[in-house]
């Protein structure tokens, strides 16, 4: 694990966040007026970083804390930083956590809740499948493989 911080902001060129270089690792968005964070990880975090960007400038984030705080204050206080490279996808979501508690960025930023109560799920899945899973309407992906892991107990053990 590297852990170094990256500094880019509403003024970084977009082909640079939207790279091709897979870089997996830890990133912060901070209003650095408010000093306010979200944390996130990315197998692709460039690419990821891009995501954010675009929504944010969109006015259709999926986080509504930070979709406001990008509404009210300048997008020129937003900076994009990656805080560590991770190497080892197995302990990405480990060091997510590990971020999240040490920025603080629930009690004071933008991520809503802990990842450390999040049971994500490295399964490759096709598109087909996750279309599948998803009409079973039974709510999200996680909640659906936990709740298909259960029945699969259930009739594995009689």
């Amino acid at each position: 694990m590297n852990q170094f911080i990256i500094l880019l902001n509403f003024t970084t060129p977009f082909a640079l966040m939207n790279s091709s270089l897979d870089i997996a690792g830890i990133y912060e968005i901070q209003n650095i007026s408010t000093q306010e964070s979200y944390i996130g990880s990315s197998k692709h975090v460039f690419r990821r970083l891009h995501d954010h960007l675009v929504q944010l400038t969109a006015d259709n984030h999926i986080n509504k804390l930070l979709q406001h705080s990008w509404n009210t204050h300048s997008p020129s206080v937003i900076t994009f930083r990656i805080l560590e490279l991770v190497d080892d996808m197995s302990v990405l979501f480990q060091r997510e956590i590990y971020w999240i508690k040490k920025k603080l960025a629930i009690e004071n930023g933008f991520n809503t809740r802990s990842d450390q109560f999040k049971n994500r799920t490295l399964i490759p899945l096709s598109m087909e499948r996750k279309i599948e899973l998803e009409n079973l309407q039974m709510g999200s992906m996680n909640e659906t493989l936990q709740q298909l892991i259960k029945m699969y107990g259930k009739f594995n053990s009689k």
